[in-house]
Order: C-alpha cells, then structure tokens, then sequence
C-alpha cells in the first residue's frame, strides 16, 4: 500500500506541474523567428534571360546562405519557388542586392536599377520536379517588392498559411545586364507551434519519470 500511495503522489505532482504551466501558456505559442529557405527552385540558369557569371549571380546556394553579400539573379522576368522545410504565415522578408547607391523611386525601385518581383504563397510545388508553367489559380499574391525597398529586407505579411513562396521579376527595363531582380536572402515567419504541444510534452515527461520510478521500486523488491 506504500508504494502504491507513493506512486499516486507523485503522478498528482505531475498533474500538478502541468497545470500550472498551462495557467502560464493557455492561449500562447512559441516562435522560433524568422527561418531562411532551404530549397529552391529557379526557372532560367546560366546563360539565359541575361544571367551571367559576374559575382556568381547563377549559383542557386547564394540565395539560401543567409548572408545578404551574395545573391542569385532571377533572369529578366524569371521566377523562383522558395520552401522553408515548414509552414508559414505573418512576416515575410526578402533582401535584394544592387550595387551603388541606391535613390528609392516612388515605386520602391532603384532610381539607377529599377527592379521589382511578384511576391506568391502557395501550397503545391515538387523541387524533385519544378514545372515553370504556372497556374496561377493555385497560387495567392501576397504582394510586390521593389529592390530599394529589399535593400535591407523588405517586409511583406501574410494571414495565409502557405508551405512555398513564389518570386516573378516584373522585367523593368533596365542598363545591361538585364538578369531580374537579385535574391540575396529569402526568410519568413513559421508557423507557431502551440502551446498545447508543449503541454502535452510536460505530461509525457511527468507520466516517463512516474513509469521511471515504479519499475525502481519494482526491482529493489525483487531483490
């Protein structure tokens, strides 16, 4: 009866624990902040749609790196399809690199470089097997950037969840050489995991110490 009476005490301290944390978590979430892409998928490579080698503007890796000193040119009116290894929603940040200095237009663009994308969330997309003939029906504009507004990362929001993101040079015309808007850095804000979860990870520690501590008692009472 002893053991017994001990192992109920412990599983009401668990019980316990759990509930006082969730009086501090209940309709809160944890965010883990903004998380960069992982994957990607571009349209036009090396050679194509004004893409050359200078600065390595067509080594795919510079847009996922995280470091806004490299970039990977989309190609005039040229697309690309980020994911992030998880959902997203909320802020969105892209950065985009153009030489000099830049004097914003009332367009968001560099007065000297002028260059925008198309910004799209979607939920369809296979990296395995990236098909550039869009149907837009499938995917959501969540907005517009021009480079002088990314120059630091620019900032678009969603209250959509979307698994892709979906960037499309607009092709202004522009001083050769025309390859599209730079892609330095893409980062979004993943979706937030509830607090219910971390609950529910409290109660299956607390419930493996109890299960700990009886198999303890278990053996010293084999011995």
């Amino acid at each position: 009866m002893g053991k017994s009476a001990s192992t109920t005490h412990v599983k009401a301290q668990c019980i316990a624990a759990v509930i006082g944390v969730a009086a501090l978590l209940t309709s809160s979430v944890v965010s883990a902040g903004l998380v960069d892409a992982t994957q990607a998928s571009f349209q036009y490579g090396l050679g194509q749609a004004g893409i050359g080698t200078t600065n390595n503007r067509h080594v795919d890796a510079n847009a996922l790196d995280g470091d806004t000193g490299t970039f990977r040119s989309l190609g005039l009116n040229g697309s690309a399809v980020f994911g992030f290894g998880t959902a997203f929603t909320g802020e969105i940040k892209i950065w985009e690199a153009t030489f000099g200095s830049c004097t914003s237009t009332a367009a968001g663009t560099c007065s000297h470089w002028p260059e925008k994308v198309s910004v799209f969330g979607g939920n369809d997309w296979d990296f395995d097997a990236p098909n550039f003939n869009l149907d837009f029906s499938q995917w959501t504009q969540i907005g517009e950037l021009g480079n002088a507004q990314a120059q630091g990362g620019g900032i678009l929001s969603t209250d959509s969840v979307f698994q892709y993101l979906l960037l499309v040079d607009q092709g202004l015309p522009t001083s050769a050489p025309r390859d599209g808007f730079d892609v330095a850095r893409v980062a979004v804000n993943p979706v937030p995991i509830p607090a219910a979860g971390w609950l529910f990870g409290s109660v299956l520690i607390g419930l493996a110490a109890v299960a700990r501590r009886r198999n303890a008692a278990k053996g010293r009472d084999l011995v």
